[in-house]
């Protein structure tokens, strides 16, 4: 039986990539022949495709064919501060048309059954539907439309109670919706254009025309909708399989008592006091009785950071390796590493960073997510600029108040169970040719 060929496409954008990666892992596992398109400017991430097992296909990286105009506000320059109307803009979106071309040309060099696409570039579908390959939409995160009965994306609401919550929702969406309209539609319809496609009325529109849209988080975790469309399926967290190398070895003695913490950097930029703010929770473990394993990522300049005597830093370890061991995770509330440390158990406290970019910043996930963790009782958020004082309460109050490990259990309990590598893989090979489809 010929096995099935399935084209990737994968950018780094931190969070994204374990997920997708573990999903690809377990395609290979079941016979099907996958090759991942990815800029040659990432060799990180070029490093974790290849050990992966996936056959590798570089491109360069994509340029501003279309520059988006200036950042604008939603009425005569301005714009409400919790609108953020800076990020919505997506500035990423200026690079659509030359995502679309690059898919688009390796699916005429090389066909493929199936493209499974990161969401996090439109060009990436449009690209594949051009080609007339069945797309799949991998949402590495909480569901981006808006939902009959779930809160706005970009938005850190909670889900709407009586009618002025729900005014508030339908005028937030509508002017998500001009500013999309009017900032990134113009990229998406050149894109499609580009590869003979119509031109659409909506950004949002190109989700309709994948075969499916897959949300890779917990509906557990979720706000719910009341509706959703046809071909969108929430499947849970892929984990990715465990990392190479040696395991993590603790600094501590094995029958230290202290409970530690765990205090994660993002992998990618996130705010202009990323230093400032991971120094502030060092400084709050400093008086506790407590040790902790602070990761500073790739983006943290170590130089900046001081370690008090009950911390020990490290560029990077695997999350997996230290959350079983963990009391509580201190975390800027990237959706990966949310969902790894529920998995395991663990409480968390979302400490977010100034919300003024070091690139768009608002439209990204971070407080929607911290929202969620409060909503199941998991964790505790702090607003941008908490102070060592206000962190350090957050610490002692998630430690010593066993409401919260029980919350991160019970909602761990349902991530575990909803296998999402497997779930994700079943859909995808739903849309396969049967003879494609190997057995078990």
């Amino acid at each position: 039986m010929p096995a099935s060929s399935i084209l990737c496409s994968l950018l780094e954008g931190g969070g994204n990539v374990a997920p997708q990666l573990a999903i690809a892992r377990r395609l290979i596992a079941r016979g099907h022949r996958v090759r991942v398109l990815t800029a040659k400017n990432q060799p990180s991430l070029i490093e974790r495709i290849v050990s992966s097992g996936c056959r590798i296909v570089l491109c360069e990286p994509a340029k501003d064919e279309f520059t988006l105009p200036p950042m604008r506000g939603l009425v005569f320059g301005w714009s409400p501060l919790l609108l953020g109307f800076d990020g919505l803009a997506h500035r990423r979106l200026q690079s659509t048309p030359s995502w679309s071309r690059r898919v688009y040309d390796e699916l005429c060099r090389e066909p493929a059954d199936l493209a499974v696409v990161d969401d996090f570039l439109p060009g990436l579908m449009i690209g594949a539907e051009g080609a007339g390959v069945p797309v799949v939409t991998l949402v590495h995160s909480i569901y981006i439309r808006p939902a009959p009965g779930a809160p706005p994306f970009s938005s850190d609401f909670l889900p709407a109670r009586g009618p002025l919550g729900r005014i508030r929702d339908e005028l937030f969406s509508r002017a998500v919706a001009r500013v999309f309209r009017r900032d990134a539609l113009p990229s998406i319809n050149i894109a499609r254009r580009a590869v003979g496609l119509p031109p659409l009325h909506s950004y949002l529109d190109q989700f309709d025309r994948a075969a499916r849209v897959l949300v890779m988080t917990s509906p557990r975790f979720d706000f719910p909708a009341r509706t959703l469309p046809a071909n969108v399926r929430y499947v849970g967290m892929p984990f990715d399989i465990p990392e190479q190398g040696e395991p993590w070895r603790s600094p501590w003695p094995a029958d230290d008592p202290r409970p530690l913490i765990l205090i994660s950097a993002s992998s990618t930029p996130q705010a202009q006091d990323s230093a400032a703010s991971f120094q502030r929770a060092l400084d709050a473990v400093a008086s506790l009785p407590v040790r902790a394993l602070g990761t500073l990522g790739s983006y943290l300049p170590a130089e900046q950071i001081r370690a008090p005597a009950n911390v020990v830093l490290s560029n990077y370890i695997p999350h997996t390796q230290v959350l079983p061991h963990a009391s509580a995770m201190i975390t800027h509330a990237g959706h990966s590493g949310v969902m790894t440390a529920l998995a395991h158990g663990v409480p968390l406290i979302c400490q977010l960073g100034d919300p003024r970019p070091l690139y768009a910043r608002r439209g990204k996930d971070q407080p929607a997510i911290a929202t969620r963790v409060v909503a199941t009782g998991a964790g505790i958020r702090l607003y941008p600029g908490a102070s060592t004082v206000q962190i350090r309460a957050a610490i002692e109050q998630v430690l010593y108040d066993p409401s919260f490990r029980t919350a991160a259990r019970r909602i761990g309990d349902h991530i575990r169970s909803e296998r999402g590598t497997e779930r994700a893989v079943a859909e995808i090979e739903s849309l396969l040719p049967a003879r494609a489809i190997p057995s078990e």
